[in-house]
């Protein structure tokens, strides 16, 4: 902490230029009492708090109710208080209180923001109207898309795109609850979306008007998908249709003619040229994996959309592309080539050659793909690279290797030592699940539990519960003394997966059930979460209460001096990288926790060395924990963030805090989008956005470094 004098200085000469895609540079009144209390009562939480929000609710300075409203929103459900907001004569905390009554989760204060926002989707703002359909897209339920489809007419392209993501957002709620709408429900989408599609010359909502669009898995908007997927206006809508058309050719059975999806090959293989690497990544996904979306999760032996001669070339020459995202889903894409695995395999051998681990990496997992049994021998040679990320890469190939084969590799992986090794063993132990039947995968998780490592614990639970005997007296009695050791707080994660696995093997065990109650009194409110529900679940006839949650002691990650000054400020950070240099300018005004916790982290040094461990092409790239495997989510004090959702859309660029299955559980760790993702707003804190280097970004892969990370003056 000796340097934060330094950081305050310092933030006095930071740029205060908005851009980037970000906010504009707030222009807050001299109330730095009020804005302190409004942030450390939305941090603490406590009944004291809540009365200091209502009260500011009503101060005479807009900005100030605007902050005290979006804290309440922040705090859980009070959408009372929040709806008398909505008559506010000031427009930003109007749309301030839209926001948050989006954001209501119990079913009373689901019902009230409901009908309070209803009244508003025809109000003269169009701001605050697109805020409605953002707020009723999460709040409404199945059946109520007539209420928004108005909006893909509205006269306004801000609210033709937030009606879009809002009927996106309905219809996946109404799927994911069982209630899929109906193919007319559907078709008329459809219709609605290629009419707005037509009418559209606005950039920002004609990618919005096609993301939902491509999510329909309609063939009667091939034509429309194909056009968008030519437009000049947008990259976005180019990414986006050309995932949708992606989508329609590895449905099964495919609906497009031969017609289509000859066109659409040719569509798709001219998009390699495409000057944007999102649209080329997106092209090569659609070339070469079958899976949804391209995610990599079709079984081995499974052909690429388009099988044939020329595709195959023309994702070789990809594969060796210098941009290392793009060479790897090239590289990804040959392990689809079954009927041409001669050619395949010639490429893929010769990058696994490579000098980059990152390159060797991904052509060992494409070809293991690529010839399933036959490729045991060189797995096992490849299991003795020097490289932990290629180590990695063998242990997810095992599962496309018969059994006997695949768990002597296992063994000899997860005696892994020395850096990486953790990384080694984690894959390692995600890995043997698809080997449930062999008695080395229960050996291997029970290994895990007793080692003290917190993230090889929760995996090895996790595993355990999988392949474990159910009412195996000597795992019970391994799965309790694992929890028992694991008493420190980063062992929280761990003591949840412990008891997910004691009640999928011990249900009906009487020592188990006590055993679950003590639990009950964990320290961590989330383990007792975890312990009521796997009673209830597992004992029937319990009838187990919910934990209440405690008065939790949260410090607020804020400067105790200059507050007003950082929260005016637009502090940038500079990443210097293995791959360039990354400017992030971060949003104290949006999320100072989250800004103010990362300056800190810069300042002190300690973002210096970190790892990406994480990338999902066409999706984020995530990286900055401690311990470089994603299991570090540690704040620079040592404790967890609050979240702070907000209303700043996740666009290529944005920077987000992960989290757990739990709310308030980020730290130090950060992704990046590398596309917008538009399923993330409202769920996350975005605070921040990248500002220079973008072509840095669109090339870090795994493995990389954070070599040096400085907070930048004016």
């Amino acid at each position: 902490m000796a340097r934060v004098g330094t950081v305050l200085a310092l933030l006095a000469l930071v740029a205060c230029r908005g851009g980037g895609g970000g906010p504009p540079v707030p222009d807050l009144p001299d109330h730095e009492v009020e804005f302190r209390a409004i942030l450390e009562a939305e941090c603490r939480r406590g009944a004291d708090d809540v009365a200091t929000l209502e009260r500011l609710r009503s101060h005479d300075e807009p900005l100030v109710r605007t902050w005290a409203v979006r804290a309440l929103g922040r705090l859980g459900d009070r959408s009372e208080v929040l709806c008398r907001s909505l008559a506010d004569p000031e427009p930003e905390v109007r749309r301030a209180a839209v926001f948050a009554l989006g954001q209501c989760t119990d079913e009373v204060g689901r019902r009230r923001a409901e009908g309070a926002l209803t009244s508003l989707l025809a109000v003269e703002d169009p701001e605050l109207r697109a805020a409605v359909h953002e707020a009723l897209g999460k709040l409404l339920g199945p059946g109520s898309a007539a209420l928004l489809r108005p909006g893909l007419g509205d006269g306004d392209p801000v609210v033709v795109g937030a009606a879009a993501l809002a009927l996106h957002r309905l219809r996946v709620r109404a799927i994911r609850a069982g209630d899929r709408p109906g193919a007319d429900d559907d078709a008329a989408l459809a219709a609605d979306l290629r009419a707005a599609l037509v009418a559209s010359n606005d950039p920002d909502s004609e990618w919005r008007v096609v993301y939902t669009l491509a999510s329909l898995d309609d063939a009667g908007s091939y034509a429309a998908l194909a056009a968008a997927a030519r437009s000049e206006r947008s990259p976005w809508s180019r990414v986006f249709a050309l995932r949708g058309l992606a989508d329609l050719r590895r449905a099964e059975p495919c609906p497009l003619t031969e017609d289509q999806r000859v066109a659409l090959r040719k569509l798709l293989l001219r998009a390699l040229a495409d000057k944007e690497v999102p649209v080329v990544v997106e092209a090569l996904l659609g070339l070469g994996d079958p899976s949804r979306h391209g995610r990599g999760g079709a079984p081995a032996g499974s052909a690429a959309p388009f099988e044939d001669g020329e595709v195959l070339d023309a994702i070789k020459q990809k594969a060796a592309a210098d941009n290392p995202v793009v060479a790897a889903v090239a590289l990804r894409g040959l392990g689809h080539f079954p009927g041409f695995r001669r050619m395949a395999s010639a490429v893929l051998n010769f990058h696994m050659a490579s000098r980059d681990p990152w390159i060797r990496a991904q052509a060992t997992e494409a070809a293991a793909r690529l010839h399933g049994a036959d490729f045991a021998d060189q797995l096992d040679i490849a299991a003795r690279d020097p490289a932990p990320l290629v180590r990695a890469a063998v242990a997810r190939s095992l599962r496309f290797v018969p059994t006997r084969r695949a768990m002597p590799i296992a063994r000899q992986l997860a005696a892994a030592t020395g850096e990486g090794a953790v990384v080694v063993r984690l894959a390692v132990l995600e890995a043997v699940a698809d080997h449930a039947e062999h008695p080395d995968a229960a050996t291997l998780a029970l290994a895990a539990l007793d080692d003290p490592d917190e993230a090889l614990r929760e995996a090895g639970a996790d595993l355990l519960a999988r392949v474990g005997r159910p009412g195996d007296a000597e795992v019970l009695a391994a799965i309790r003394r694992a929890y028992t050791a694991a008493s420190r707080d980063v062992d929280a994660d761990a003591r949840q997966a412990l008891l997910r696995a004691l009640g999928a093997l011990g249900g009906g065990d009487e020592e188990c059930r006590r055993f679950l109650e003590r639990a009950a009194d964990d320290p961590a409110f989330a383990v007792r979460k975890e312990a009521a529900r796997q009673l209830r679940a597992h004992w029937t006839g319990e009838a187990v209460p919910e934990p209440r949650r405690p008065v939790e002691r949260w410090t607020p990650h804020l400067p105790e001096r200059n507050l007003l000054a950082f929260l005016r400020s637009r502090p940038r950070v500079a990443l210097d990288t293995d791959r360039g240099r990354l400017v992030v300018e971060l949003w104290p005004d949006v999320a100072p926790a989250h800004a103010w916790n990362l300056v800190q982290y810069v300042a002190s040094g300690r973002y210096d060395g970190r790892l990406f461990h994480r990338l999902v092409p066409g999706f984020v790239l995530q990286g900055g924990d401690r311990r470089g495997d994603g299991y570090g989510a540690l704040s620079f004090l040592g404790e967890h963030l609050r979240d702070e959702v907000g209303d700043r859309p996740f666009l290529e660029g944005t920077l987000g805090m992960p989290k757990s299955a739990e709310p308030d559980s980020g730290g130090e760790q950060v992704f990046f989008c590398l596309v917008p993702t538009p399923h993330l707003d409202g769920g996350y804190t975005s605070f921040g956005r990248v500002v220079e280097g973008f072509d840095t970004l669109r090339s870090l892969v795994v493995g990389d470094r954070i070599k040096t990370a400085t907070v930048l003056g004016r």
